[in-house]
This record gives C-alpha cells, sequence and structure tokens, in this order.
C-alpha cells in the first residue's frame, strides 16, 4: 500500500487531504511543519513504512516546506513531492525546480487532488 506523508500547519487542509487519500485507498500520516515532516520521514525511511508522496505546504510556522524539500532531496531522489499553497510562490518553486514533482494552488477540490496524485503515483 502506498504510504502519503502530509505536512500542513492548517488542521482543514490536513484532514481535507487525509479524507482524500483514505478515499483511494492509500495509507496516509500527517504532521503540521516542516521539522516534523522531515523528522517523520526520516523515521519512515529507516523502517519498513517508507513514504511514496509528501504533500507539503509551503509557509509553515516551525518549518518552511521548501527547506524540508532541499533536505529530503539532498538524500532521497524517488520520492515524489507535491507541494501546496495559498500564495504565490513563483521564485521559490522555480529554485527547486524539478526537486518537485507537482504543485497545486489551494484551495483546491478533493477530486483535483485524488488526480494530481494519481498523475504523480502513476495509479
Amino acid at each position: 500500500m502506498k504510504k502519503i506523508l502530509i505536512v500542513d500547519d492548517e488542521f482543514d487542509n490536513c484532514e481535507t487531504i487525509t479524507d482524500a487519500v483514505d478515499s483511494m485507498g492509500l495509507e496516509s500520516t500527517f504532521v503540521q511543519d516542516g521539522v516534523k515532516g522531515l523528522v517523520t520521514f526520516l523515521k519512515c525511511q529507516s523502517s519498513s513504512q517508507k513514504i511514496d508522496l509528501i504533500i507539503s505546504d509551503i509557509d509553515m510556522p516551525g518549518g518552511y516546506g521548501i527547506d524540508m524539500v532541499k533536505k529530503i532531496r539532498k538524500r532521497f531522489n524517488k520520492v515524489k513531492i507535491l507541494m501546496i499553497s495559498g500564495k504565490d510562490h513563483e521564485d521559490e518553486l522555480n529554485e527547486l525546480g524539478n526537486k518537485i514533482d507537482g504543485f497545486m494552488a489551494k484551495p483546491f477540490l478533493p477530486k483535483e487532488l485524488i488526480e494530481k496524485i494519481k498523475e504523480i503515483l502513476e495509479v
């Protein structure tokens, strides 16, 4: 079963994303900042619960999503990453270039998210 890590400081967004992921029959876990996202990802990678996709907000207190992505990409190239944001982050997204597999602007419909996840994971 594919495992998704959701990183977003807004609980309502985490719930919406979790519901969409669960409806696809995928496993998910969520944390609410980039530092916890990085720690959770690393713990999962060193166990049998490897993460297949990270869905992360860009702006979060306690850890910026882009910093988390850069740290993950230094060691892990295979995990897929979908960035989400309610603000314009064109410069940051350009800086990440091919380090991410997709971007979605908030707000989005669960149906749109499901389609994006299917596209990224090729399921």
